[in-house]
């Protein structure tokens, strides 16, 4: 079973969209970010050539910020009785004032701003996923990257968006090639008794991961930055103000985070 997640962009052409989709069969999880404006036709495209695989689920996020207020009205108003694999579409940056949508159970609506890419892995409890499928997971890969494999919103393929590192172009490489590339399979196999810090932690079977953004950056293992929690003292803290990390904030350039 393979989890997509879709970045998707005006620089992802239909050219791109169509060797995405067809590019690999077994699809079960599908997750549709929109951190920048697209046109719904191009959204629209894309839900009608998911809808030809046997997905069991698909996850939409949109940055309310970037994107039209009309694509986004049209997106809640047509997606979720369009498509029945749609779950869940989460809105952030979301105006007080102009929550309309409350009333649609597939929705979920925050004011909390976002910054693309740069926001995702942050972990806290939240996050933490009680299931036995989770747990497996947890205990032999890693808990966000197994299984995944991601386009980024210029169309280059990776283990996550966030991600430096890419495996070539949608455009030239074949998903399924990089599936099965042994390098790109290195990150999805670390598992939380692996990652310093989290391997001593007690809730390390039901939390998630970030390889994106880790303490140490020179150390793929080394504990997720975005996690404020000391297994040793049993605190959460906010790591956004941890004086000892602030330079590696830098380096990220995850500065601006500190301002929202």
């Amino acid at each position: 079973m393979i989890f997509y997640r879709i970045d998707l962009s005006p620089k992802l052409g239909d050219y791109s969209l169509d060797n995405l989709i067809l590019s690999y069969s077994d699809l079960y999880y599908v997750e549709v970010r929109l951190f920048k404006n697209v046109s719904t036709a191009k959204i629209l495209k894309l839900f009608a050539m998911l809808k030809n695989h046997c997905l069991v689920y698909v996850d939409i996020i949109i940055d309310a910020f970037q994107v039209d207020e009309g694509v986004i009205d049209e997106i809640c108003l047509i997606i979720p009785y369009s498509y029945q694999e749609v779950k869940k579409i989460k809105i952030f940056s979301c105006q007080e004032n102009k929550i309309s949508y409350e009333h649609l159970t597939e929705i979920e609506l925050s004011v909390a701003r976002i910054d693309g890419c740069k926001s995702c892995g942050e972990i806290n409890e939240s996050n933490f996923r009680i299931n036995y499928d989770s747990h497996f997971v947890a205990k032999n890969f890693n808990s966000c990257l197994y299984n995944k494999v991601s386009i980024d919103h210029e169309g280059y393929i990776k283990n996550c968006p966030s991600m430096k590192e890419n495996f070539g172009h949608i455009e030239q490489n074949s998903l399924s090639e990089t599936i099965e590339n042994k390098e790109f399979q290195v990150l999805g196999k670390i598992n939380k008794n692996d990652i310093l810090v989290c391997q001593d932690c007690e809730y390390r079977l039901i939390c998630t991961d970030c390889r994106a953004y880790v303490q140490d950056p020179a150390d793929i293992k080394s504990k997720p930055l975005k996690c404020g929690y000391n297994p040793y003292e049993g605190e959460w803290n906010d790591w956004k103000t941890d004086k000892t990390m602030q330079s590696v904030l830098e380096h990220y350039k995850l500065n601006s985070l500190n301002k929202t």
